[in-house]
């Protein structure tokens, strides 16, 4: 993108910009809906793939869940969100050796 084409916004116009696109213009006219966000963090990325990475690095997936649905991308947050997952769907081992233990382990 050249100097010229570079699109300068407002605090509101930004914001509207992360998160559905721009009213008008040539983002609008390419049918840009806005950056995609995490849902845990609320941070806008770039594109889907910059979220995917993010979600990959930064989040937790059950296992169990992927393997059954490989298609399904869910995610927790972090690791009591995946280890209240694993209690309420999924058989959890709650003996006093395995307290420590990682849920994918239990």
């Amino acid at each position: 993108v050249f100097v010229n084409e570079q699109v300068l916004y407002t605090r509101s116009e930004l914001t509207r910009h992360y998160k559905r696109g721009d009213a008008a213009g040539v983002m609008a006219d390419a049918g840009f809906k806005g950056h995609p966000t995490c849902q845990f963090c609320k941070k806008h990325f770039y594109s889907d793939q910059e979220l995917y990475s993010h979600m990959q690095t930064q989040h937790m997936q059950c296992f169990l869940c992927k393997k059954a649905r490989p298609n399904d991308y869910v995610y927790y947050k972090n690791l009591k969100e995946l280890t209240d997952h694993f209690v309420s769907n999924h058989h959890f081992c709650t003996h006093e050796d395995c307290k420590d233990k990682h849920p994918e382990e239990r």
